[in-house]
């Protein structure tokens, strides 16, 4: 009897071959969520669940996971957005992701049902959004490293509010790397060491990934043969 039933939400669901829109009911008890049940909101948005819907599409739109016709197109542009946001530092109001969410909101704003969403003109013109004096600046930034008669990615990353950039190294890289290979940047520099399968190594300065490189257990040597070289093979 203290069992409390939420106020209606939607949320975009997509899942078992179920995608739309769907109104989500949660009955808790506490802290404790007790039941949460699902339907489909089909028809017109009613007139109190219509801003909660619309919210929905947006951010589904923005995680690029609608099958709305300019979904791949939207995500593309998204993801170029972010990365001038990045390599910005963070300090491009036309990239910010919050402009980015409120420009989608809008184009959905008249949206009233999933066959209108699936009917709206959406679109992110990046070149209209950031001028072009900005995307020249950012796009000139470089995109790898040379590291001892190799090359290495560098990627522009934003952590605790400050822009770093993060030099994305094999393995092997790494462990060659010296103070007279690190690339002179615009900002702080990380390391990202990528190790196939196995987790990444992130490191904020050389002497710590060195530290860490060093407590990795030694990659098993090779034996020759098989079974640690005991037959030869027979000709």
């Amino acid at each position: 009897q203290h069992a409390r039933r939420s106020p209606p939400s939607v949320e975009f669901y997509d899942r078992s071959g179920r995608v739309g829109l769907y109104v989500t009911r949660l009955t808790t008890f506490g802290d404790f969520q007790l039941d949460r049940s699902r339907e489909p909101l089909r028809g017109a948005f009613p007139s109190e669940l219509a801003d909660s819907a619309r919210d929905a599409l947006t951010a589904a739109v923005l995680a690029g996971m609608t099958p709305h016709p300019m979904q791949p197109a939207v995500r593309r542009a998204l993801d170029r957005l972010g990365e001038y946001w990045r390599r910005a530092a963070g300090t491009l109001p036309a990239a910010n992701p919050a402009e980015a969410h409120r420009h989608l909101r809008e184009q959905i704003e008249s949206v009233n049902s999933w066959e209108d969403f699936l009917a709206a003109r959406l679109s992110v013109d990046v070149d209209a959004i950031v001028p072009e004096a900005d995307r020249a600046r950012l796009d000139a930034l470089p995109t790898s490293a040379p590291i001892r008669g190799d090359r290495a990615a560098l990627d522009y990353e934003i952590e605790n509010g400050q822009g770093v950039v993060r030099l994305r190294l094999r393995e092997g890289q790494a462990r060659r790397l010296q103070e007279k290979d690190l690339p002179v940047v615009d900002r702080p520099l990380r390391f990202t060491v990528i190790r196939g399968k196995r987790s990444a190594i992130r490191s904020d300065d050389l002497d710590d990934l060195r530290l860490k490189l060093l407590s990795l257990p030694k990659p098993e040597r090779r034996r020759k043969g098989r079974g640690g070289g005991g037959r030869k093979r027979r000709r």
